[in-house]
């Protein structure tokens, strides 16, 4: 433990600091009524890379923030875990006078880990093989079918890879974009792969430009996971609505900052409070029986959409809700707030290069060819 933080601490924060790991292991801050940074160890500002003075609540997330603010309203020793740029920690916050101590304790890592590279690997085979044997195959049929096999399956692996080892805002490829646009190619690209007679389905309504910092691939994909569930239960003219918003919502310490809000409506059977759970947990779908057999007689899959597009929400810090329309069908509301991110670039992933061979619409689209 550093000197300097030692002396601030009393017996009891010592004590509770060095049971918790070794003083070159955990992480220890020192935070002030007003929630900033009085003092930290060399092992906190390696991880979050902030100085003394600055604002604890930009380190963790809303949950850790809460039971720091409880810790200090209830003079009461509080703990959880945290993920903090994809590494877990036991976090305990310790009472210390009108102060609070936050102790990160490192996990290790766990068999999920495993799991995530093992499917991985066992996908990144599978594709691999399926785009050797492309050339080889002289029916246009046939390869047109492999191809779309091999969509699938790597769209599958994608899903899954997220799925078990969620993107975290400091680990993602954010850069600039045009939100508005964005949501144009979607929707646009999405319509192309309909029937015909229904590719009128679709209502786009955007502003003429939005610029936004994101994770351009993700949240193009959670917006085809959206309207391609959109569009498997209606496909009416104009049944189908994209609008995409711009809110001002209060910020810290009477700032405001806007957010993109992005809604996709449909006008079919709707999402009870129970289908709606099921839909948002991964690998179950919200459909019975009877829909799912018409979803995959149209090649449109579920199971995992809901799911993904709220982890992309969350993972760039924003909002995933959903809720029944007045007039029949479902609204689900995805919103991220619009800032520059004070944090390093991320640094390409595993998931990155895997998901090269084919561009996100192949991928995200070929569920509907």
């Amino acid at each position: 433990m550093n000197k300097d933080l030692q002396a601030l601490l009393n017996d009891d924060a010592c004590r509770a600091a060095i049971s918790q790991a070794p003083a070159d292991v955990a992480a220890l801050l020192l935070a002030g009524e007003a929630g900033e940074i009085i003092t930290q160890n060399d092992a906190a500002s390696e991880l979050f890379h902030l100085d003394d003075g600055d604002l604890l609540a930009t380190a963790f997330s809303d949950e850790a923030n809460d039971l720091i603010c409880d810790c200090a309203d209830t003079g009461k020793e509080q703990h959880m875990t945290e993920n903090c740029f994809g590494r877990l920690y036991y976090l305990t916050a310790v009472p210390h006078e009108k102060n609070v101590l936050v102790v990160l304790k490192p996990l290790p890592n766990t068999s999920k880990t495993g799991a995530y590279f093992a499917c991985m690997d066992t996908f990144s085979r599978s594709v691999t093989q399926l785009h050797r044997l492309l050339p080889l195959v002289t029916d246009p049929q046939a390869a047109a079918a492999l191809t779309r096999e091999a969509g699938r399956l790597q769209r599958t692996a994608f899903h899954l890879s997220e799925l078990l080892n969620p993107p975290i805002y400091g680990t993602m490829r954010i850069t600039g974009c045009d939100l508005s646009r964005l949501c144009s190619d979607a929707a646009n690209n999405v319509s192309r792969r309909l029937p015909e007679a229904k590719r009128d389905c679709i209502a786009l309504n955007v502003p003429m430009q939005c610029e936004a910092q994101l994770d351009v691939v993700r949240v193009r994909a959670a917006l085809y996971n959206l309207l391609t569930n959109a569009v498997a239960v209606s496909q009416e003219p104009g049944s189908v609505s994209l609008t995409l918003t711009v809110e001002n919502r209060p910020a810290y310490d009477g700032e405001t900052i806007d957010w993109a809000v992005i809604t996709v409506s449909d006008r079919g059977p709707g999402l009870s409070a129970d289908k709606l759970e099921s839909a948002l947990t991964a690998w179950r779908t919200s459909l019975m029986q009877h829909e799912q057999l018409q979803a995959a007689n149209g090649r449109l899959y579920q199971g995992m959409g809901l799911a993904y597009a709220q982890l992309v929400a969350q993972a760039h810090e924003g909002e995933f809700t959903c809720e029944q329309r007045p007039d029949g069908g479902t609204a689900i509301r995805f919103a991220v707030p619009l800032f520059e991110p004070n944090i390093d670039k991320g640094e390409p992933s595993y998931r990155d290069y895997f998901f090269a061979p084919l561009s996100v619409e192949d991928v995200e689209l070929s569920v509907m060819e």
